[in-house]
């Protein structure tokens, strides 16, 4: 984000509401899908399912998503 300020994940998100944001910081950064894939360490097909809402990041993921975005979870 171009911001320095952090923005939050909520840990309540629905998987179509945390889709919207993956999706989006990834594209802000004109990152492709397997780009985000290789920095967070899984497939291509992964990001593609947390991006279409079909499956929802393990923690450990989701703590790595943070870290690449400069997101925090509240």
């Amino acid at each position: 984000m171009a911001s320095t300020q952090q923005s939050a994940i909520h840990r309540n998100l629905t998987p179509q509401e945390l889709a919207v944001l993956v999706k989006l910081y990834r594209e802000l950064r004109k990152w492709s899908q397997e780009q985000l894939a290789e920095k967070v360490n899984v497939s291509r097909q992964s990001v593609s399912k947390w991006e279409n809402g079909e499956a929802y990041p393990e923690m450990h993921n989701i703590l790595q998503l943070c870290k690449i975005f400069n997101c925090k979870i509240n």
